[in-house]
C-alpha cells in the first residue's frame, strides 16, 4: 500500500498483482471509492514477472513497479497503467527488486536487489519526454 497525503489517494496491491487506486473522502470514509483499476501483467498465472514492489508518484499520477525478473517499469495511473519507460537497472534476470523508492524533494528514484545492488536515478519532472539518467555511487 501507498498513500499520497496530497490527494487523499490510497494505491493498494492486491494478491492477484493488480493495482487499486482508491480516492479517499476525509468528511466520509465510507463514500470513498475506486477510481482505478490496473489489471497488471503479473495477474496472468502463464506470467513469471510479477510485480514484488511498486511505488506511487503522486507529481504526476504515475506509479513504479520493480518485477520478480529485476525489472523497473513506470506506468501511468490516468491510461489504465499503460508502460511509459523501463528504467535500465542492470540486476540479475533471477533476482526479484527488493527495495523500491522515491524521494520528491530530489528527484530521485532507488531500487535495490536481494544479492545487494543499489542503483540510484536522477529523474526528470516530466518523465514522458525524458530518459532516466543512472547515477553512480
Amino acid at each position: 500500500m501507498d498513500l499520497d497525503k496530497t490527494k487523499y489517494i490510497l494505491m493498494c496491491r492486491m494478491k492477484s498483482s493488480d493495482i487499486i487506486c482508491i480516492q479517499l473522502i476525509r468528511s466520509n470514509v465510507s463514500k470513498s471509492t475506486v477510481i482505478e483499476k490496473v489489471q497488471t501483467y503479473g495477474s496472468s498465472s502463464r506470467e513469471q514477472d510479477a510485480i514484488k514492489r511498486f511505488k506511487w508518484l503522486s507529481r504526476m499520477s504515475m506509479y513504479i513497479e520493480g518485477t520478480a525478473r529485476g525489472r523497473i517499469k513506470v506506468r501511468d495511473i490516468l491510461k489504465a497503467g499503460e508502460l511509459i519507460m523501463h528504467v535500465p537497472t542492470d540486476f540479475k534476470s533471477d533476482e526479484p527488486v527488493a527495495v523500491l523508492g522515491y524521494n520528491a524533494e530530489k528527484n530521485i528514484l532507488f531500487a535495490a536487489n536481494k544479492d545487494g545492488q543499489f542503483r540510484l536515478w536522477k529523474v526528470h519532472h516530466e518523465w514522458r519526454d525524458k530518459n532516466i539518467e543512472k547515477q553512480n555511487i
